[in-house]
Order: structure tokens, then sequence, then C-alpha cells
């Protein structure tokens, strides 16, 4: 085989292949945005979600135990209003004092003490009277917070007996004039608060505990660890609460680990009155558990999907282009020599009447004889088929026309739904992201549309073109026309659709960039756009009047998407750019296209 033949046969690419490639590529682009921004704004309500779960739980378990403490505290309250504490009798104070023992088994022992904290008579559930365990400092701020008015609540203490958690309750007495005459302590077994801690359920496998002031363990399922007092500081929720951080503490779940040494979603309460915290903690897996399954059902459908535009664009590609493969098949073997082809295509469609076209001219062929008349005969015939082909010819433009207008209103679709979406959208810099994508696509839109309207295919007239551009740009950054005018200057450049699409990106870049940097505050200015052919080349400057360019700034290194769209741009164009600032403004000159 000769080698300029086969270098041709290098070169062949199947339509078939390119179409699907094409549609599977399209179709694969969409499908990956579309599911990306749901997965990604999916996750983000679901964390909020499962923040609100774990905090409610949190709150819910908190109540429960300080509900455990306060009602101690009501007990007491309650025997010193209904007995008249401070007027019975001392038979009637222990009568009283037994009752509350009785009916609260939590109760350990409880004491009376007079102002000059002597005791005066105590009760106690215990086979041997040992007495409430008052410290030197407890006394004190147990008396300190009496005279006040207030009730006590002591720090944790294990019995070195019976190795129990206890702590220390105390009441005021006074009479009816307000005036402190005695104090109601009571001792109370914190074994009752494990059995509470025992029926709180946080989800299915989580679990809860509560830790002092100091990160000691009060409360949690594991006994042992609580009566080897356990100090849990180094937990990051402990630290939080033993550091005294609870002002910037954001009351959303995080994740850490936990006391069981596993990685859990945790979060804590402060219980304030007593000085204690309650931590939830949740395993990872069962707290994004919902989660999880979102992202997996997601991505078995984006696999889905992914399979069915596969299947989808070799139907399509098949169905498209068979027609087209047959026509080119009956069409070699008429000009190699077999007349009697005819060619079988039914489409109702251009190619259809294309093949009718050949149809008939095979025909023509078959019947030609060398008489005069059959040889006027065959060439009215074939002018006629050649007629036949222009007209198929002429319907070919429309259809490139009617193909070039879609590819306009389907850009335009996009550049809608780019602007429904960003309405829904609060950050910021996503929405600016959104709006400046509007412009790109738009940009591009007002190609194909100068194509289909105008009379030549495949150039674009960009006088006209620029004109409508920043007319676009102007209401998409709601620019102040009074205040920023915009001066056009092109010499009837038009360009091929190969250097019209990247030039009218940049044009689309630089004048968004002076719309949304050049003029703060409102300020009055000028842009000012220019393309001529200057020695062979095309030259293109963009220029304003506003703040400058930032000084120091590489606009070829920058880490900007417009300023990097540019550079990209003007490289597939084969050209050069400049910056120039004389500190009234700035201008880019470009230089691309040999004369076409």
């Amino acid at each position: 085989m000769p080698h300029s033949k086969l270098k041709k046969l290098k070169k062949f690419h199947s339509l078939r292949a390119t179409l699907a490639l094409a549609f599977l590529a399209l179709s694969t682009v969409v499908m990956f945005i579309s599911s990306g921004l749901n997965i990604y704004f999916g996750l983000l309500n679901q964390q909020k979600v499962i923040d609100a779960q774990q905090e409610f739980i949190a709150q819910k378990a908190a109540r429960s135990v300080k509900e455990f403490v306060h009602s101690k505290f009501n007990i007491l309250i309650s025997c010193i209003d209904f007995t008249n504490m401070h007027g019975a009798s001392p038979g009637e104070q222990k009568l009283a004092l037994e009752k509350v023992l009785g009916t609260e088994p939590s109760f350990r022992q409880l004491m009376l003490l007079d102002p000059q904290e002597k005791e005066l008579l105590s009760v106690s559930r215990l086979s041997r009277m040992v007495p409430i365990h008052l410290t030197d400092q407890i006394e004190q701020e147990l008396f300190s917070q009496a005279n006040e008015g207030k009730t006590y609540i002591s720090s944790i203490t294990i019995d070195q007996t019976t190795y129990e958690p206890l702590l220390v309750l105390a009441v005021p007495v006074t009479d009816v004039f307000g005036d402190v005459k005695g104090v109601l302590v009571a001792e109370v077994n914190l074994k009752f608060l494990w059995d509470l801690m025992d029926k709180i359920k946080i989800g299915r496998t989580g679990l809860a505990f509560v830790v002092d002031m100091q990160g000691y363990l009060i409360a949690f399922s594991d006994i042992s660890r609580v009566l080897k007092r356990e100090n849990l500081a180094y937990l990051r929720e402990v630290h939080e609460f033993t550091t005294g951080n609870e002002a910037i503490h954001e009351g959303r779940a995080q994740i850490s680990k936990g006391i069981l040494n596993t990685y859990v979603l945790t979060t804590h309460v402060h219980l304030g009155t007593p000085n204690w915290a309650l931590v939830v903690e949740l395993p990872i897996m069962e707290a994004y558990e919902t989660v999880l399954l979102t992202f997996t059902l997601s991505i078995l459908v984006m696999i889905f999907s992914f399979i069915l535009a596969i299947v989808l664009a070799i139907l399509l590609s098949r169905r498209i282009t068979g027609p087209i493969i047959g026509l080119r098949d009956a069409v070699k073997q008429i000009g190699e020599g077999h007349k009697a082809i005819k060619i079988d295509v039914t489409a109702q469609n251009e190619i259809g009447e294309l093949a009718t076209s050949f149809n008939k001219m095979v025909e023509n062929l078959t019947s030609t004889t060398v008489s005069r008349d059959s040889l006027i005969k065959e060439v009215t015939k074939r002018k006629q088929a050649e007629e036949q082909i222009k007209t198929s010819l002429k319907e070919k433009e429309v259809l490139l026309k009617e193909i070039h207008h879609r590819v306009k209103n389907n850009m335009q679709v996009i550049s809608s739904l780019l602007s429904l979406q960003s309405r829904y959208i609060k950050d910021e810099q996503v929405q600016k992201a959104f709006q400046e994508s509007q412009g790109r696509v738009r940009s591009m839109a007002l190609i194909h549309e100068k194509l289909y309207q105008s009379g030549d295919l495949a150039r674009v007239d960009f006088a006209e073109y620029i004109g409508n551009l920043a007319e676009y740009l102007f209401s998409l950054y709601s620019a102040d026309s009074t205040k920023i005018a915009l001066t056009t200057n092109v010499d009837g450049v038009s360009l091929g659709i190969n250097s019209a699409i990247p030039c009218g990106l940049i044009i689309n870049e630089l004048v968004s960039n002076s719309l949304k940097h050049a003029f703060p505050r409102k300020r009055k200015g000028e842009i000012c756009i220019d393309l001529h052919r200057k020695d062979g080349e095309c030259e293109l400057i963009v220029s304003d009047d506003g703040i400058g360019f930032p000084k120091g700034l590489d606009f070829q290194k920058t880490e900007s998407l417009g300023l990097q769209l540019v550079n990209t741009l003007t490289q597939q164009l084969e050209g050069s750019i400049e910056l120039h600032c004389n500190g009234r403004g700035t201008s880019f000159k470009i230089m691309f296209g040999r004369q076409q």
C-alpha cells in the first residue's frame, strides 16, 4: 500500500464514533454537574439535620440529669416548708426527716445543723451511724451559701467503705422573716444517677456520661471507671467544658475520639447547677447512616445514568449515521462502475431526498445512448439532477442555520438555568461565579446567533457582535450607562468561528473585569474596545480609565479565573497579550491571527 494512502487511512475518523462520543461527553458533563451540585447541597442540609438531632438528644438527656438533682432539692425544701422545721420540736423534726429518708431512696443520711454549725439531729439508713463527711471547706462554703439564702451542692466524694459516689446537698432553714436559723444537709448516693444514665438511650448504640468541672467521671454505664475516679479532660468535649470555653462552644456536634477510644460524633451540654456537663456520643457510622445511604444511592444513580447515556449515544449515532453510511457505500459502488445499484434509503429527510437524487442520476447514466437525442436527454436529466442536488445543498444550508439557531437557544437555556440557580445561592462568591458563567455562555451564544442571522455561515461580523455583547454585560452587572460610557471602534473585522469564540470570550472577561473592579463607589469613567487589522494581524485593545490594575500583580500568573482564561484563549489564538498601566486606568492589547 502506498505511503500516502496509508496516511489518509490513519486520518479517517468515524462519523458514528464521533457523534456517539460527542453525545456521551455532553450528557456526562451535564449529569456530573447536576448530580455533583445535588450531592453537595444534600450533604450540607443533612449535616444540619444531624447537628440538630444530636443537640436535641443531648438537651433531652441533660434535662433528665438536671431534674434528678433538682428533685432532691425540692424534696428538702418541701420538708422544711411543710414541717415548719424551725418551729417544730426535736421529735417532730426527726420524724419529718425519717419520712423523707423513707420516701427518697437516694438519700443516704440527713442532718440538721444550727447557725453555729452544730449538729442538732441526724437520721441515716446505714446499719451503723457514720456521720456525713463535712470537710472544713465544705462547711465554710455550705454556711456561706446558706447565710445568703442559697442552696448548696458539693463536689463528688467516694465513700472509702462502700466505694459509692456521694454528693452533699444543703438547704437553708429560715423563719417567717427569712432569717437563717439552720441548715438541712443531705448526703445523696449517686449510684441512683447511674440507674438513670442506663435508661437514657442515645440512638441505637450511642452512650452518655456525666463529668464534673475538673473532668472527673461521675456517671457512666461502666461503673468501674466511675469508681476509679477517671479524669476525662483529655477528651475534646470534656476539655472545652473544664477549661471554661462554654462561651465559644457552638453547640454543634463534632467528630473526635470518644470515651471508648473510637471516633464518634459528640457534643455536650452544661447543666449549670450542678456545675457538671453531660456528654453524648454517637458512633460515626450510625450518625452518618442517612448521609452514607444518600451518597451511595446518588453514586448508583450516576452509574446507571452513565450506562444509559452510553446506550443512548450508540443507538442515536447509529440512527443518524446509518442512512449516511448506506449512501456512502452505494456511491462507492457506483463509482466502481456498478450502475445498476439502487440506493435503498427511505428516510423522510434531506438524506432521503439526496438518495432519491442519486438514484435518478444512476438511472440516467444507465439509459445513456450514443445518439444525439439520447445525449441531449441525458444532459437535460443530469441538469435536473444537479438542480435537485443544489436544492438539497440549499436545504443543508438551512439545516446548518437551524443547528446554529438551536445551539444558541440551548446556550440561552443554560444561561437562564444559571440565573435561576443563582437566586437560591446565599454564598456571594458562588453567586459571582454563576454570574460570570452567564456572561461566558452568553458570549458564545451571540456567536451562533450572528452566524445563523448572517448570509455567511462561516464568519462573524465583530462590529455588531461587540456592541451586543457589551450591552448584555452592562445589563448583567447593572452598570449605569450614564456614568460608565462605552466606546467601540471596529474596522469591519470578520472572524471565522474558530477565532470568533475565543476572541468573544476574551472581550467578555476583560469588559467584565472593568465593570466589576475599575469603577468602585459609582465612579464615572469610560470603557473602550478597539479591533483593527494591522500588518495582516488582528489588534484587539480593551481599555478603561478606572482605578488601574493592582501594582505588583502578575496578570499572567494570577489565580483569577477570568485572567487565566484570557491568557489561555490568547495562546489558543496563537497570539500575544500586553498590559499597559499609565496611572489612569488599564489597557490590554492582544495581537492574533494572520489575514484569514
